[in-house]
């Protein structure tokens, strides 16, 4: 029987690392896309920040997600302090990503 992909199940390391590790991937994903679009010149780039909106959206969503998760995983001893870190440094990281794709919103991509 397989079980069903919930963070409570992720190991204490990963619900500890995943919002730093999510953060990190974003922020290159949209600086390198919106820098290789503004160096290409392709035009109207009101795609491109369409695009960063919804990675941003969803990159917020996934980080939010484990760490819910990581503030429901029960038990005692150090994973579970570590996973319990691991949740509050998600909210820190949540409100980063934001941080990362409000330029593409409030000033345009390139």
């Amino acid at each position: 029987m397989t079980r069903a992909l919930r963070p409570s199940t992720l190991p204490w390391w990963l619900l500890f690392l995943a919002a730093p590790l999510i953060w990190y991937a974003h922020f290159w994903a949209v600086y390198l896309v919106a820098e290789a679009a503004c160096r290409l010149g392709t035009g109207n780039r009101a795609w491109l920040s369409v695009a960063v909106v919804i990675v941003t959206v969803a990159a917020v969503a996934l980080i939010l997600w484990i760490t819910v998760g990581a503030l429901r995983r029960g038990g005692d001893g150090h994973r579970a302090e570590l996973a319990w870190v691991g949740g509050m440094l998600g909210f820190v990281f949540a409100l980063a990503t934001v941080a990362v794709g409000m330029p593409a919103v409030a000033f345009g991509p390139c």
